[in-house]
């Protein structure tokens, strides 16, 4: 004799009442998390556009390097790059890039190729090619999905706790 096969799941929605209550109490945080990330992302990503339409370029040179913390150092402390430059105007102009690196990526006394912005030289960055939309790129792209999928939770514990 066979065996009965086992009554298929009818519940399609296996979320206890106490996971849907943790699931509210955590996703409005990734939610400000998801939207900061997007907001951050579209402020990088219009700098980035701004600098590739209006940008100027000029050499450069790495003067220092500062410590400071980056994601991609884990928890060592990262090598910022600290540049001058000359504006078209001859004005000069010291900032610190906006990424850090450990190992450092440069050393001091590198040259380096310098977009600026003509009205704001302020507004620089080291002129690295495809590598300077890396962390914009990752922040456009995880900042809307951790956005929807807060939103997509939160909705569907309520309608748990509902039920």
């Amino acid at each position: 004799m066979t065996e009965p096969m086992p009554e298929p799941a009818t519940d399609a929605d296996p979320m206890s009442p106490q996971q849907a209550r943790t699931l509210l109490r955590v996703l409005p945080i990734a939610l400000l998390v998801g939207l900061g990330l997007t907001i951050g992302g579209s402020y990088m990503v219009r700098l980035h556009v701004a600098l590739a339409l209006y940008g100027i370029e000029a050499p450069g040179e790495v003067v220092a390097l500062e410590t400071g913390t980056s994601s991609s150092a884990g928890r060592q402390p990262a090598f910022f790059p600290v540049v001058t430059f000359e504006t078209a105007n001859g004005r000069q102009v010291t900032f610190r890039h906006r990424t850090g690196q450990r190992p450092p990526a440069f050393r001091i006394g590198d040259a380096v190729p310098v977009t600026y912005m003509p009205d704001d030289p302020d507004r620089a960055l080291i002129a690295e090619g495809l590598k300077n939309w890396l962390l914009p790129g990752v922040l456009i792209l995880v900042g809307p999905l951790l956005t929807v999928l807060s939103i997509r939770g939160i909705f569907g514990a309520r309608r748990r706790l509902r039920s």
